[in-house]
């Protein structure tokens, strides 16, 4: 290959060059066919001239020309699109280096298209990820809303919603309604027997009857989680020998969640939820359940504490039976009901006998053990539908739902019979009652509880420890 410098490598002296040997080849041709023509050295001046000549012509409208193409060449070969050859004359190749530049101005634009796509497929992949990670956080926050709204709804149920039995209907219903729980329940821990019992239900089949299922601590999922007091998840309770199915009563598998209901001394129950399917619960759900947890444990607490407390009200201390409030509202609710299907129902008005004297002799510590006794024997003897309620002072009072007079008197009787066979620290105590039915002595408490009155004291002036049924009628 030809060294840059060597100037063969130029097409205008290459041109020069075969134009001056071509000139001096015709002189000589020329001298040799007419020799009078003028000498070499002639033709030879010719031949440099002409090579002279073709040379500047070849430089000037071929080789600047040229160049200039080759240049814009090597420059759209390092991807600069922008140089543009130079045009001078109008020929052949300015022509040609004209139709580069237009190749290489749409070469440019052709460039600047595609950056502008790169950069709007580029903003546009960024907004659709935007748009995704917006889509995605409205999702969250709409979920966030909505386990939101429910843990308000639950803590203002807590704060207005005093019946326990609504309150933890609406805890299940909600539940499920907002956060898609197939199945819930809620167990409650019975004062008494200290005993799990399923208290309120949703999503179960009519069929299955969870509703009054107990289970004791230790036994089963639920009783594992009441003695633990930690929430635990069962992922596939198929392959957990220890859940139970609420004593087989719903065979339904899937992932099991249960957390405890619980203040901060006491556990009140269980929040159970199960849905169909292996691993269905994440680490948001468990904190969501814990916290209805705790939400419900505010409303059961304030439900129980109200409970308590109009318990109280409507309970007599002493004894533990309902007093005259509690009594005078059951009466007014059982003559409404007796008015609707014109049932008959007794109403014993019971004293107990020379209480006073009681008291006096022996004092009235034993006259409360006296009361005490009585009431016992009073309630153990009536049936569970009966209302025994203690009027004040030595006064009792019994409700018999659904008993005319002759069945009132045979249960006054009983009653009678029962408590003078009792036997205090003292001596015996002996009680008198007045019987009176509805409607046959009234129809409303007011006339019932005075006819049962005069009655009790018809039983009193025959000689004490006695029943009547009519102030004129008085029984051994």
């Amino acid at each position: 290959m030809l060294p840059e410098w060597w100037p063969w490598r130029s097409a205008a002296w290459r041109i020069g060059a075969v134009a001056g040997l071509l000139t001096v080849a015709l002189g000589f041709l020329e001298s040799y066919l007419f020799p009078s023509s003028a000498g070499l050295l002639g033709y030879s001046m010719v031949g440099l001239a002409v090579a002279t000549g073709t040379f500047v012509v070849g430089r000037f409208f071929i080789q600047k020309p040229l160049d200039e193409l080759r240049r814009a060449l090597d420059q759209a070969a390092d991807s600069d699109f922008l140089l543009r050859a130079a045009t001078h004359h109008p020929n052949e190749l300015s022509g040609l280096v004209s139709a580069a530049n237009r190749l290489f101005a749409r070469i440019t634009d052709l460039q600047v298209q595609s950056i502008e796509s790169r950069r709007e497929l580029s903003l546009k992949a960024e907004l659709a990820n935007k748009a995704s990670i917006i889509v995605e956080k409205n999702a969250a926050l709409a979920t966030r809303l909505r386990e939101q709204s429910l843990l308000f709804d639950l803590l203002r149920t807590a704060s207005t919603t005093l019946d326990l039995e609504d309150i933890l209907r609406t805890i299940c219903e909600n539940a499920s309604a907002a956060l898609g729980y197939e199945e819930v329940a809620i167990l409650l821990v019975d004062p008494q027997s200290q005993k799990l019992v399923v208290r309120a239900a949703h999503g179960f089949p009519p069929d299955a009857k969870i509703v009054g299922t107990t289970l004791t601590p230790g036994e089963g999922i639920s009783g594992v989680v009441a003695e633990s007091r930690q929430a635990l998840v069962i992922p596939d309770t198929a392959k957990d020998t220890r859940y139970l199915h609420y004593k087989g009563k719903h065979l339904q598998d899937g992932s099991f969640l249960c957390c405890p209901i619980q203040t901060r001394d006491r556990l009140l129950g269980l929040f159970n939820v199960l849905r169909p399917g292996a691993n269905g619960f994440a680490d948001a759900d468990i904190r969501l359940a814990t916290s209805i947890a705790s939400c419900a444990a505010l409303a059961i607490a304030n439900a129980q504490l109200h409970a308590d407390v109009s318990a109280l009200s409507m309970t007599d201390e002493l004894t533990g039976l309902p007093n005259r409030r509690a009594f005078q509202q059951r009466i007014d609710e059982e003559i409404e009901r007796a008015d609707r299907g014109e049932d008959a129902f007794g109403v014993l008005m019971i004293d107990i006998d020379h209480f006073k004297r009681l008291n006096d002799t022996h004092g009235h510590a034993a006259g409360d053990d006296a009361l005490r006794l009585v009431a016992r024997r009073l309630r153990s003897s009536l049936r569970r539908l009966d209302h025994l309620a203690r009027l004040g002072g030595e006064e009792f009072v019994a409700i018999l739902p659904r008993q005319a007079r002759i069945s009132s008197t045979q249960i006054a009787e009983k009653l009678r019979a029962a408590v003078a066979a009792t036997q205090l620290g003292v001596g015996s105590v002996t009680i008198s009652i007045g019987v009176a039915t509805f409607p046959d002595d009234g129809r409303t408490a007011e006339t019932l509880l005075e006819t049962a009155d005069r009655a009790l004291f018809a039983a009193k002036r025959a000689g004490r420890n006695r029943v009547s049924s009519s102030p004129e009628r008085p029984h051994a």
